[in-house]
């Protein structure tokens, strides 16, 4: 079968994040089924314009809006006359409209219904044109089938006018392996997040928690892991700088350094305000270590609550604080969560993922 992703970034991106690497690690897979599969996405500095990877061809084209455009004409002259062809279609805030051209081959593969989203990451007025655009646009897909990856997103998405026996929940994949004997005992008190530094994911409450925390735990660590620009992370630099007896940025990391750092970390925090799934949260599992989250779309379905993490009561620092310290002055209880979330990453394997979205591609 023939198949064209339509999507806003490739994991050479440099704003790539987990989306991407599983929409990649999926295509990969398919190609050694025996599929074809072509990637498209906009262009980045420094980019080459084609290249193959894993067996799967990566065509860039135009930018974030012109892309769509682009996507029209490669559906046209090179996948329109085969009437097995699929487009997959993937949502992050705006989708590629794929079934104003191909129609019934189009699915559509989400992993969050931006909604909210729109007023953290734009200015008005382009926050609320972005919002509107988005909710209008499910219209178009009347019919579509659509795969996502959590149960909140499956309700946003009924929310939105989408039929619930047109969704699909697959499970996640992790592109680590689960290391064969993690160290569950850490005496260090040390706090990672693995989040690229932007406002969605909400990096402040994290520090004002630890701040909080470390009156009373003296020699409490934060690490910061992820690339970020623009004046939230330069807000994020200051305070940085500011409290250096805390805080270390990390920046960007190589898959190497990144292991490396979740194996030592002794709790994994995320605060975001919304995520498709928490990946970064079955990342740090795979490598021993529990995590404790803001009870929200796509970290709740990361989190067995109370059995392989911590999910906050309120989504306040204050709360996220009360939470650390329990994991992180209890020795026994902190011990049973990382055992229990590290034995949990070894169900979310490539294989299921593969298998899952295979099946719904034969329905079609």
């Amino acid at each position: 079968m023939k198949l064209l992703f339509l999507n806003w970034r490739d994991t050479s991106h440099p704003k790539a994040g987990g989306a991407e690497q599983l929409t990649e690690n999926i295509a990969a897979e398919l190609v050694k089924h025996g599929h074809q599969i072509t990637l498209l996405c906009p262009l980045f500095p420094g980019c080459q314009q084609q290249e193959t990877k894993r067996g799967y061809h990566i065509i860039r084209r135009g930018n974030q809006l012109t892309v769509r455009f682009h996507a029209w004409r490669l559906w046209q002259n090179k996948f329109r006359q085969d009437k097995k062809a699929i487009c997959v279609d993937q949502f992050h805030g705006l989708p590629f409209f794929a079934p104003l051209y191909a129609h019934h081959h189009t699915l559509a593969f989400i992993h969050e219904v931006a909604g909210e989203c729109w007023q953290y990451n734009f200015l008005f007025p382009f926050n609320i044109f972005g919002q509107l655009l988005e909710k209008f646009s499910f219209l178009l897909y009347s019919g579509t089938t659509f795969i996502t990856v959590s149960e909140s997103t499956k309700n946003d998405l009924i929310r939105v006018g989408i039929f619930s026996d047109t969704i699909s929940i697959i499970p996640v994949t992790i592109s680590v392996t689960p290391i064969s004997s993690p160290v569950f005992i850490k005496n260090n008190p040390i706090i990672i997040s693995l989040n690229r530094i932007a406002p969605i994911k909400n990096i402040t409450d994290t520090i004002s928690a630890c701040l909080h925390l470390k009156k009373r735990i003296p020699d409490l660590q934060l690490w910061l892991v992820g690339s970020g620009q623009g004046r939230y992370f330069e807000q994020i630099k200051l305070l940085a700088a500011k409290h250096q007896d805390l805080i270390t940025m990390h920046g960007f990391v190589s898959e190497q350094k990144k292991q490396e750092l979740l194996s030592q970390a002794k709790v994994l925090v995320t605060t975001s305000h919304k995520e498709g799934y928490g990946l970064n949260i079955l990342e740090a599992a795979a490598y021993g270590t529990p995590s404790i989250a803001y009870n929200v779309n796509g970290l709740r379905e990361a989190i067995i609550n109370n059995q392989t993490g911590l999910l906050t009561k309120h989504n306040t620092p204050e709360d996220l604080a009360r939470q650390l310290e329990k994991i992180l002055t209890n020795t026994k209880l902190h011990q049973k969560m990382a055992h229990a979330a590290w034995q949990r990453s070894y169900k979310f394997s490539l294989k299921n993922t593969v298998d899952s979205f295979e099946s719904i591609l034969k329905q079609l």
